[in-house]
């Protein structure tokens, strides 16, 4: 992969901004931030980055102003949008990797599907209840999808999930393994497409659980 690749982040809520403000150290060339939501009272105090004074604006706009005070030497562009059917293969067009912040399943398997008909790989973070997830994923290093890893049938309680009662270290964790699954991805170093970091918050520990099929990636 291109070492400095052009990404594109899904979901500017709770996960992203979390990543984002561990995202310094990384070497990329350009960011475009997507999400179709607005900031909302029950935000504040939950999504580090909004304050009250952003509440009705759009969540992308309030994050993207952020990070250009951050890091002012870097590109970030903003789509105001929720990924769907009908846009997602724009979304992921011009961008070398894509990373999904969504709290909604039903949006991160329409995004996992998109990204391996582009040949995007994907890094996805998730948390649900008390754990954390994060994977990797390229169909070519490692021939699984997020379909594979988590199969069945998504149901209607997977949409919009509810973020109010997950831990701020759950996301803080899940945020910084994702942040070091990049940084092996650009440095070349093994970064273990296929498998899954689960983070159980409670206990403290973590786990990693292989594909159903491994292909490691040559070193």
């Amino acid at each position: 992969m291109d070492t400095s690749p052009r990404t594109v982040i899904f979901g500017a809520g709770s996960i992203g901004q979390h990543f984002l403000q561990q995202f310094a150290p990384m070497a990329v060339d350009a960011v475009t931030l997507v999400d179709g939501d607005r900031v909302e009272a029950t935000n504040i105090g939950r999504q580090p980055i909004c304050g009250p004074g952003d509440i009705g604006r759009s969540k992308v706009q309030v994050v993207a102003a952020w990070c250009r005070r951050v890091w002012p030497e870097l590109m970030f562009g903003t789509v105001d949008a929720f990924a769907g059917p009908e846009n997602i293969a724009s979304m992921l067009c011009g961008h070398d990797l894509a990373v999904d912040c969504t709290d909604d399943l039903h949006a991160r398997l329409l995004i996992d599907r998109a990204c391996s008909q582009a040949g995007v790989p994907l890094l996805s973070g998730a948390v649900h209840g008390a754990q954390g997830q994060v994977v990797l994923l390229d169909r070519t290093m490692a021939g699984v999808g997020l379909g594979d890893l988590f199969p069945g049938r998504a149901s209607s309680e997977q949409d919009g999930c509810d973020m109010h009662d997950v831990p701020d270290a759950l996301l803080r964790s899940v945020a910084a393994a994702m942040c070091d699954r990049v940084r092996s991805l650009l440095s070349g170093t093994d970064p273990r497409f296929g498998w899954t970091e689960l983070i159980d918050h409670p206990s403290g520990q973590r786990f990693l659980i292989a594909p159903p099929t491994v292909l490691m990636p040559n070193t």
